[in-house]
């Protein structure tokens, strides 16, 4: 059970409280030091927004804590890979979580189907590098690949110079295991149209999520077809 910070303290006084349960609750590091937040308030674009804390998980138990303390709280949480994201993405007034440092770690590969489990934390780079032997290639190609971590490309849907003949991040995705925003576990995948329709309108956040996707898509999809150009094989947007 996490303990509950009030959220009527001023700025300084809710960051103290966050350090202190964090530092608690967690195994990983929470740095709370004016330089690292400074160097955590940018990324490759030209904003800057000082972070509350930020907390460098060892583990899928400590992102759940640090998920659970944040929603308790109402406080926002951003997650953060290489920090290359060019339109401030990875900067905001938030508990910055650093999967870089300890999740980047390749955690199953099926040679015979072609498919690996990864930490989110894990650089391109360092996964084609276990891929070559192989002779196989995650095939997301920006130019930041040395430090872009799979989390990042993944939430960005990255693409690169050769998505129209490979295709763009969500194309070499089979599944997600995710945790949500109330610290739930949830695994996303390809569901047939029987399996979804079961997952509408059922009051939990899981069903949300679904019910509010499909509410967007029908909403834009028009929009989406006039203004935004295909720019794969398999027809999908940029």
């Amino acid at each position: 059970m996490v303990q509950k910070i009030s959220n009527n303290y001023s700025a300084d006084e809710i960051e103290d409280s966050i350090k202190k349960t964090l530092l608690r609750e967690i195994s990983g590091e929470v740095r709370f030091d004016e330089i690292t937040r400074e160097i955590y308030s940018t990324d490759a674009s030209i904003y800057r927004i000082i972070p509350l804390c930020v907390a460098i998980p060892k583990n899928t138990n400590d992102v759940k804590t640090i998920v659970q303390i944040a929603d308790e709280n109402n406080i926002a949480i951003l997650p953060r890979g290489g920090g290359s994201s060019l339109s401030g993405q990875t900067v905001n007034r938030a508990i910055v979580i650093d999967f870089s440092k300890y999740l980047n770690s390749v955690i199953d590969f099926d040679k015979n189907n072609k498919k690996i489990i990864t930490q989110p934390g894990i650089t391109i780079d360092t996964l084609n590098s276990y891929l070559k032997p192989m002779n196989l290639l995650f095939t997301p190609d920006p130019s930041t690949t040395n430090r872009a971590t799979v989390g990042g490309v993944i939430g960005n849907n990255s693409c690169g110079a050769h998505s129209v003949i490979y295709g763009k991040t969500i194309d070499h995705v089979s599944s997600l295991e995710t945790i949500l925003s109330n610290g739930n576990n949830h695994k996303f995948e390809k569901l047939s149209f029987n399996r979804f329709e079961s997952l509408l309108n059922k009051g939990s956040l899981e069903s949300n999520i679904y019910s509010n996707s499909l509410n967007l898509f029908k909403e834009y999809t028009d929009e989406l077809e006039k203004k935004i150009p295909k720019n794969t094989k398999k027809g999908g947007w940029i």
